[in-house]
């Protein structure tokens, strides 16, 4: 029987697409390990600030529409339950998480000024396969390979201007392969 806990930040700020996103995210994690099975649970708070510049779109359905700058925060809280065991030299994972948040938007184009409040809700599962494969005189390799499935939805709203604020749906479906190599020595 085994138990563990961990505390982590982490803070990314970046450049991106007409704007900048400001990101960070505190957890707590504890695991329970009980023969070949592992239980995890991790508690988390992310914040996440986007600041929009002004542009007009080039291409598409929609080329030429004036898209108004300003800026998005979302502060969520959420659960992520994870699970796995070994089997043999395979060792196998799942997870599950849920985060609940609000989004508060303002967007600026000439004089007007629209504002609104929306509830977030993401939806997350997914499942890993590993092993270690030992390459000899220290050396080894963990091939993995990983899936991920998560949905975000920020509910319909009406801005301070009465307009309607559609629902927006994001879906994040992602396969990983990949591992890593090291070398292990004892001195």
């Amino acid at each position: 029987l085994g138990v563990s806990a961990t505390y982590g930040r982490v803070k990314d700020t970046r450049d991106g697409f007409r704007g900048a996103t400001h990101w960070h995210q505190e957890s707590v994690s504890g695991d329970l390990r009980r023969g070949a099975f592992w239980f995890g649970l991790t508690a988390n708070h992310t914040e996440s600030r986007k600041h929009l510049d002004a542009h007009v779109l080039r291409s598409g359905p929609d080329a030429g529409a004036q898209v108004a700058g300003g800026t998005s925060r979302t502060i969520t809280n959420g659960l992520l339950l994870r699970a796995g065991t070994a089997v043999g030299r395979i060792n196998l994972g799942a997870f599950a998480g849920y985060d609940a948040g609000k989004t508060h938007e303002r967007r600026e184009a000439g004089t007007v000024t629209a504002r609104w409040r929306r509830d977030v809700h993401t939806h997350s599962f997914g499942g890993f396969v590993s092993t270690v494969v030992d390459l000899g005189e220290g050396w080894y390799a963990i091939p993995t390979a990983q899936a991920i499935w998560s949905q975000t939805v920020s509910d319909a709203t009406t801005d301070s201007l009465g307009q309607p604020v559609a629902e927006e749906r994001d879906r994040l479906i992602r396969g990983l392969f990949g591992g890593e190599i090291g070398y292990q020595s004892f001195i």
